[in-house]
């Protein structure tokens, strides 16, 4: 949780292909990943979710206080920027 990141990508070897979120790492500090070596699916699946709290489960997070609040009827809002190329030159 100490570390907070603004993006994150997926790079499939086989195509040379990435998908790339960028975010501000300000209003959605954290990144969850989620996995699926075919379970639930079909084929083996990644996620990329940028979110407003650590760790899997709001209980943790409660404990480690690692969480966002809202007021009553309040809202948040942030964007995500999605790209997707062959150039994964721009990885750092």
């Amino acid at each position: 949780p100490e570390v907070r990141i603004s993006w994150a990508a997926l790079y499939h070897a086989a195509s040379g292909t990435q998908l790339r979120l960028d975010w501000t790492q300000e209003q959605v500090p954290y990144l969850g990943v989620w996995i699926d070596g075919g379970a639930y699916l079909t084929a083996p699946t990644a996620a990329l979710e940028p979110g407003s709290a650590f760790y899997d489960g709001l209980d943790i997070a409660w404990k480690l206080d690692q969480y966002r609040t809202l007021a009553p009827h309040g809202s948040a809002e942030w964007d995500v920027i999605v790209s997707v190329s062959s150039d994964v030159a721009g990885l750092p």
